[in-house]
């Protein structure tokens, strides 16, 4: 009978860990790293640009949070031109949701905010 009821405690705590491995894994967390929302801001934002040839985005120099299942707000800079040419860095911020499907896809996602 000792037996037993340590094999079904046994039983009782795989099941339990197995089902919060599931849930860390996916369940109600994000689909998407901030990394990949950061990737996405980038390329939602830089046809607004004035000069999107000429702009360069600083690589990996960013602050994310976030704020919702699948919403991110990225804090970031990019080099860019102004009136007279001249290159200056100008901070951004983002406000994007994630819709599902491929994340490298920028259509899966929604540019809420958008400010310099």
């Amino acid at each position: 009978m000792v037996y037993t009821m340590k094999r079904h405690s046994m039983k009782t705590i795989l099941v339990a860990l197995f089902a919060a491995i599931l849930t860390s894994c996916g369940g109600t967390g994000s689909q998407v790293t901030a990394l990949e929302a950061y990737v996405i801001s980038q390329q939602l934002i830089e046809p607004q640009l004035p000069h999107p040839e000429k702009s360069e985005f600083k690589t990996g120099n960013y602050v994310s949070e976030e704020v919702g299942e699948n919403e991110w707000i990225i804090k970031s800079e990019v080099t860019t031109p102004n009136a007279d040419g001249v290159m200056m860095n100008v901070d951004w911020q983002t406000l994007v949701q994630y819709n599902g499907g491929d994340w490298k896809d920028k259509s899966n996602w929604t540019l809420k905010k958008f400010s310099w």
